[in-house]
């Protein structure tokens, strides 16, 4: 990326062999004595301590920016910018707070030379991360500029009040220890984790640290040491902790489950949970539908993924397709070829068991199951997804995937309770039928409900209608099954047309098909639209 921007614009960097841009070329950058507007990894260190450390006893370490930005402003005065290169897609808190402290460094260091001409720090910052159609590999960025000033005011809060009581700590072992740590996935490259893991050393026992429970984080360990809970043994028998006033409600919440852990630890003993989990295979799955995703964290894109058909006999057919890069268009064809083999599959399955219930053949019916390795990979293929929602393949295959399993239970209801609150909109001006399972609340006792459009039941279903009728389905799948049932009158001249399904529909349980009463009765459908 240094090496495309030096192509494009003047860059000052290391001489070959070096990592660190020289003291005299530093200096030099910053006094305005070199031509160039970037200086490439540049030490922003002070010779003497910067006055945020004074009192403190803590000195700095080498301050590594990545770039600095030299622009003379219209009235005269050099402007200095702190660029930071990052290897992600989004520039976090933490990253923008790593600038706001280089920039209070720099500012020490320009302090300390004591320039001849005025000079002023650029009140942004500048994130310099992998492009949304780029790669990690490549040699772009996408500048992600914010403001620095909330993030300044956070470097001087830390500096002033936490990191003063920091420095004070006595570092030892066990109770001898002051510091506050805690043990995580992202201390695995951390030069302290030698020292910090022995606080839960699995021979310490209920004595271990509570660092040792998993589930428990940085915010819970602190509210769990204001408590005085500091090892597992103590987490282990806070029955009340859920109770406890100034938990917070991350620890609240998990209470039963954090100290459910603690007591197997303590105990080195099987306990079981709250929770419920099984291992189990489905009792019956004539097709196995395999999903498989790696994800490269580093692009935030797929690898690769892969899909495996197995049939009822056995037979297996896989596809497997690897993005050729890690822009937005080689990962949506990936996920388009594989994911369009599987709903095609979806949609065999789905197509010949309608058959078999129209013939009333229970025993012809399929079950399909969706296996994937580990959770993980499902949520990196949610995610996929989400990146291509602007693609109307991926959007047409959601809107297939919709219609074949309605997700009912993530539909709110609507504000009026759902269907049953239809018959009363007005009583007299048409009738209204519900097909499919009730909803939780009831249905009105002007309602007239079919809880299924199958073989007798869709006969009586039809036998019901009158062309004044409003249909209320359960779901999406009830109303296709009666619009597409070999009985339905389609267009005739006393019916307006059935609608077309439509991605709003699809959000909503109320998908009304009939026509407005004669002599001005309200309409249902101009009810339902004024509803939120």
């Amino acid at each position: 990326m240094v090496n495309r921007l030096a192509a494009e614009a003047a860059v000052l960097r290391p001489a070959p062999g070096e990592k660190v841009l020289s003291e005299r070329l530093t200096l030099a950058f910053l006094r305005g004595e070199r031509s160039e507007t970037y200086a490439a990894q540049i030490n922003l260190k002070p010779t003497g301590v910067p006055r945020f450390l004074e009192g403190t006893g803590l000195e700095l370490n080498r301050n590594i920016a990545d770039l600095v930005r030299r622009e003379i402003l219209p009235d005269g005065r050099a402007c200095f910018t702190i660029i930071d290169i990052k290897a992600t897609r989004r520039a976090t808190a933490f990253h923008k707070t790593q600038i706001a402290f280089y920039v209070r460094v720099l500012e020490e260091r320009l302090a300390e030379i004591r320039l001849s001409s005025p000079v002023t720090l650029n009140r942004d910052g500048e994130v310099w991360r992998i492009p949304d159609n780029g790669t990690a590999q490549g040699d772009r960025a996408d500048a992600e500029v914010f403001a620095l000033r909330p993030y300044l005011r956070q470097v001087d809060d830390f500096c002033s009040q936490t990191l003063p009581a920091i420095a004070q700590k006595r570092i030892g072992f066990g109770p001898s220890d002051q510091t506050f740590h805690h043990l995580y996935f992202k201390c695995e490259q951390c030069a302290f984790l030698e020292h910090c893991v022995q606080s839960i050393a699995p021979a310490l026992a209920a004595g271990r640290d509570v660092s040792a429970v998993p589930g428990v984080t940085h915010d819970s360990k602190r509210a769990l040491k204001r408590m005085g809970i500091e090892t597992v043994g103590a987490l282990s028998k806070a029955y009340g902790l859920a109770k406890t006033p100034g938990a917070g409600w991350s620890l609240t919440r998990n209470a039963s489950r954090l100290v459910a852990r603690a007591a197997a630890l303590a105990t080195n003993a099987i306990q079981r949970t709250e929770e419920e989990h099984t291992f189990l295979m489905p009792p019956r799955a004539d097709l196995r539908f395999f999903v498989s995703v790696d994800y490269d964290p580093v692009d935030d894109r797929i690898a690769a993924v892969g899909y495996r058909r197995v049939g009822p006999d056995g037979s297996a057919s896989d596809d497997i397709r690897v993005p050729q890069t890690a822009e937005l268009k080689d990962e949506a064809d990936a996920l388009v070829a594989v994911m369009g083999r599987l709903i095609g599959d979806l949609a065999a399955v789905d197509q010949a068991n309608r058959e078999a219930m129209d013939r009333g053949d229970d025993a012809a019916l399929k079950y399909a199951h969706i296996f994937f390795y580990e959770p993980s990979e499902a949520l990196s293929l949610q995610k996929a997804v989400g990146r291509h929602l602007d693609d109307p393949r991926v959007r047409g295959a959601l809107l297939h995937l919709v219609r074949l399993f309605p997700p009912e239970d993530i539909v709110p209801e609507p504000e009026f309770k759902g269907a049953h609150h239809l018959g009363q909109f007005a009583p007299e001006a048409f009738e209204v039928h519900y097909l499919g399972a009730a909803p939780p609340a009831g249905l009105s006792d002007r309602i007239k409900h079919r809880a299924s459009v199958a073989k007798e039941e869709g006969e009586a279903a039809f036998a019901d209608l009158t062309a004044e009728a409003v249909v209320v389905g359960a779901s999406v799948w009830q109303l296709h099954r009666l619009l597409s049932h070999k009985k339905a009158p389609g267009d005739l001249p006393a019916q307006r047309p059935a609608h077309r399904l439509s991605g709003e529909d699809l959000l909503s349980r109320e998908v009304s098909i009939g026509r407005r009463r004669p002599g001005g009765a309200p309409d249902p459908e101009a009810e339902l639209a004024r509803r939120p």
